[in-house]
């Protein structure tokens, strides 16, 4: 219920009367709007993380298929396929991104670009991908990001899309700074040749410094997941849990992220409790939203893991 009246509200539209009923062995939530559903808002309740289908309820009670005429630029075997330990939930990834989005000041915009400043071997880039996003990451790991780039590349060429792909050093201030892997692609070859390119950028280097690897004010999302390994829980001299990551992060990502802009993250809650992410992030300039139940996405991963989200919007 929290994704699809969050998602909804986005686009002007509140839901009335919300309710989850079995209808056999399916569930399903039932819900009134006062006002038709647009074609923009029907491409967001396609996209949301658990839809199937659509029905409007007709008389006596019988349902009747809304067709929702949306073609997303893969199938979500993108994000499925690669499989490893520690991969973030596909499911859980695209909620994020749902609300990130329609928590910000460009629910309505058509290819939003997306930051994920700790990608590991891509599946929030690649959820983005499937939903028509361009995608930035970066992630320190080297062999993380070289397999993400050996796996897209794969995948684009089975799938015959016009693409073109390179890597290269990434210099700023006469520095070297990392590396970039760069796809840009398109899923027509009209939409190739005339140069409309939706792409995906991955730097490997660290996520609290990687300036000049895009452009400032660029993004309309920031989507990541926190680590939860015990390992990464605490660093000498900064203190306890991941605060101290959260913090640098923020100083660091901040700039590439528009005004307006909606920002997603997810941690566990054995390592910070939520109070003290909310108030970093009110310390650097943002909102944290609370509406339609955003403040209660906890849920348990793992015996040693219950994660938590917040999402928040730059001011």
């Amino acid at each position: 219920q929290v994704e699809v009246r969050t998602v909804l509200a986005g686009h002007g539209i509140i839901m009335n009367d919300v309710e989850i009923v079995d209808v056999n062995k399916a569930k399903m939530i039932t819900f009134e709007v006062d006002q038709p559903i647009e074609i923009k808002a029907l491409k967001a309740i396609w996209q949301l993380s658990f839809f199937y289908m659509l029905f409007q309820v007709a008389d006596k009670g019988m349902l009747r298929s809304i067709g929702i005429d949306h073609k997303p630029d893969f199938e979500d075997d993108l994000s499925v396929r690669l499989k490893y330990n520690g991969k973030t939930n596909e499911t859980i990834t695209r909620m994020m991104m749902n609300l990130a989005l329609a928590s910000s000041d460009f629910a309505h915009e058509e290819h939003p670009k997306m930051l994920d400043p700790l990608c590991g071997r891509g599946t929030t880039l690649f959820e983005g991908m499937i939903s028509g996003y361009d995608v930035y990451g970066v992630d320190k790991d080297q062999k993380s990001v070289a397999e993400l780039g050996t796996y897209i590349t794969r995948y684009v060429k089975e799938a015959r899309l016009k693409h073109t792909n390179k890597r290269v050093k990434l210099i700023h201030l006469g520095k070297h700074t990392g590396d970039l892997f760069e796809l840009q692609y398109a899923k027509e070859k009209a939409d190739y040749k005339s140069g409309l390119l939706r792409e995906l950028k991955v730097v490997r280097g660290d996520t609290t410094n990687f300036d000049g690897a895009f452009r400032q004010k660029h993004m309309h999302l920031i989507v990541a997941d926190l680590p939860y390994n015990v390992q990464h829980s605490a660093k000498s001299g900064e203190g306890n849990g991941l605060s101290w990551l959260l913090e640098a992060g923020l100083k660091a990502w901040t700039p590439f992220l528009k005004k307006g802009g909606g920002v997603a993250i997810s941690w566990n809650i054995y390592t910070d409790k939520r109070s003290a992410f909310v108030k970093i992030f009110e310390e650097n300039g943002y909102e944290v939203i609370n509406e339609y139940g955003l403040d209660n996405l906890e849920h348990r991963v793992a015996q040693a893991i219950t994660r938590d989200i917040i999402i928040a919007r730059k001011k």
